[in-house]
């Protein structure tokens, strides 16, 4: 019994866990989770109303859509070549129509069946007449290459005749006024390498030396057999003939006729050369071969105002096209505004709820409409100077590309419709207040972007032929509006993803805020559930340690107990044994009185 009373008392209760904070600890600390947790709910409620005005990723790219379509709508009167030739000076435009042909005509009646002439507009965009194979014959595959270049080059430039010899018309090239116009005009019509003019002294030498030998030739004809000469030997190393025959007989067949000028020689369209009747720098040369007194210096003075006319020639026709440029940006703003508005509008005024005639609906949408286009034309005619400043810049992309670039008027498009994209990350990449990773971003940003662009405008050609071949009527016209809304719309979608991933990296999107704060509200509810947890264990500790000290008092009382039962029975014992005793004294004691009674009897 006592060894029972003893593992009992040497029982231990301990918990598995030491828990540093007492009832009163976890009660303040379950008070702060409490108010982190109303924090966050309401968090989480600004969240969920935010989300409705934050724009989705959908928004976004309609958006995105919506702007490349808007800025490719803004670039098309500016450096769209739909559009060029309707900002053309009247001189230019009012040619478009007129017929032109060579003049030295195949001799057979043979050769000369089915003989085609052709517009001034079709020679814009073509150097080659209808009469021609527009074959590169001779030419090797990297020269072939070359020349396909100086045809878009071609195509792409500005041309700015504004007289021709033809139906009726006469240019007089006894008036200096209208030589120096149609030498002017006849620079936009260059087609392939121009080719530097030998020095006046060195035509001198040679054709004194040609005379010296006995070659009978007049000075015109040796300057062109010079000049020829060198123009197809120029021809034989930009493209790859073998020989200059090769050469000539590519240029001949093809109808292109080397013009000389001041500033070198070059190709043109031969049916375009024979229009445009001018007194060049072969005549002011010849005559200084012949020793005509005053000659040199009128070649100089020649030289002099031919390039001054030039330039005045230039600023004529491209002032005039800015000007018009400015007048078909406002007209197009007016009419993008008109059509938005009266969709919207007509929209909003079917959906009303009361009762109409459709007349009354009619005049209510032509009012609003017509308050909202006059408000328009005030704004624009208060920012005229946004229209200007964007006719201007592509005025001058223009130019860039006649005179340098030859070949960029897409490129230069791209630029036109990416242009606040461009000039913001400009501004980054010039700034100091910005680290190298945000310049680089914005670096590649507009890289990618034109990029992409590139690859849309690519798609002119492969759509114009698509179309073409089913028949489908200004398939040129469709394939390029089709292309350059592709090219401004994917532009502006790498653009909008470029800058989303931006703004989703240094801050997180709604949605992601969202979901850590619900996840942290979990978090927060199950630190809630453990301290709730420790509670319930602290609570069961205190009451084991109770049942355990209550046990302590019982196994003692036990004890006590069972001692008092011991001295109980040892009493009893010995109460037994004193009562044995008393028995065996009455016993003896009676046996006496016995053996007394007998003795006495006796």
């Amino acid at each position: 019994m006592n060894n029972e009373n003893d593992k009992i008392r040497s029982v231990d209760f301990l918990s598995d866990l030491e828990i540093d904070h007492d009832a009163s600890n976890l009660n303040d600390l379950e008070e702060k989770i409490s108010i982190q947790e109303e924090q966050l709910l309401s968090e989480i409620v600004d969240l969920q109303n935010g989300m409705e005005s934050h724009p989705s990723l959908m928004h976004d790219i309609l958006e995105a859509v919506k702007k490349g379509a808007s800025d490719y709508l803004d670039s098309m009167t500016d450096t769209g070549d739909t559009f060029n030739e309707m900002k053309d000076p009247s001189e230019v435009s009012k040619l478009d129509g007129v017929e032109i042909d060579k003049k030295n005509k195949p001799a057979t009646i043979e050769e000369n069946k089915g003989w085609q002439t052709r517009t001034m507009r079709e020679a814009k965009s073509n150097p080659f007449d209808k009469n021609t194979s527009n074959h590169t014959t001779g030419m090797s595959s990297e020269g072939a290459k070359k020349f396909e270049r100086y045809k878009e080059a071609y195509s792409q430039r500005t041309k700015s005749i504004t007289a021709v010899s033809a139906e009726g018309n006469t240019i007089k090239t006894s008036d200096s006024g209208q030589n120096y116009e149609s030498l002017s005009g006849l620079r936009g019509y260059r087609v392939g390498p121009v080719v530097p003019m030998p020095s006046v002294e060195e035509m001198k030498v040679k054709y004194k030396a040609a005379s010296d030998e006995g070659i009978a030739c007049s000075p015109s004809g040796f300057i062109r057999k010079e000049n020829f000469a060198a123009f197809d030997k120029k021809l034989m190393e930009e493209f790859g003939f073998k020989t200059r025959s090769e050469a000539e007989k590519w240029r001949k067949d093809n109808h292109l006729t080397i013009h000389e000028g001041p500033d070198g020689m070059f190709l043109v369209p031969t049916d375009v050369h024979d229009a445009v009747a001018h007194q060049g720098y072969c005549s002011k040369l010849a005559a200084v071969l012949k020793g005509e007194e005053g000659a040199e210096e009128a070649l100089k003075s020649f030289k002099s105002e031919e390039a001054k006319q030039y330039i005045k020639h230039e600023i004529k026709d491209r002032g005039t096209r800015a000007v018009k440029g400015i007048a078909l940006s406002a007209v197009k703003d007016v009419l993008k505004h008109t059509i938005i508005i009266v969709c919207k509008e007509t929209y909003a005024e079917f959906q009303k709820e009361d009762v109409q005639s459709f007349i009354n609906h009619i005049k209510s949408i032509l009012r609003r409409c017509w308050e909202s286009v006059k408000q328009k034309i005030k704004n624009i005619l208060s920012n005229i100077w946004s229209n200007i400043k964007g006719s201007l810049i592509s005025e001058f992309l223009t130019a860039l590309n006649d005179f340098l670039f030859g070949t960029f008027k897409k490129i230069f498009k791209l630029v036109r419709q990416m242009w606040g994209s461009i000039k913001n990350a400009f501004k980054v990449i010039c700034s100091k207040g910005f680290s190298w990773e945000d310049k680089i971003f914005e670096a590649t940003k507009i890289l990618s972007a034109g990029v992409v662009g590139i690859m849309g405008f690519s798609l002119n050609e492969l759509i114009e032929k698509g179309l073409s071949s089913i028949g489908i009527p200004f398939s040129s016209f469709i394939a390029e509006c089709l292309s350059g809304l592709f090219a401004g719309i994917m532009s502006a979608l790498v653009l909008m993803i470029f800058d989303r991933a931006k703004k989703n990296y240094n801050t997180p999107s709604p949605y992601v805020q969202l979901a850590l704060a619900n996840s942290k509200l979990l978090y927060l509810e199950s630190a809630k559930i453990d301290i709730a947890s420790i509670k319930t264990f602290i609570q069961m500790k205190d009451t084991v340690n109770l049942f355990g000290q209550y046990l302590e008092y019982a196994c003692a009382a036990q004890k006590e107990h069972d001692q008092i039962e011991e001295s109980e029975r040892m009493i009893y014992d010995d109460i037994d044994n004193k009562m044995t005793s008393i028995d065996d004294i009455q016993q003896k004691t009676k046996m006496k009185l016995s053996n007394l009674k007998l003795m006495i009897k006796k």
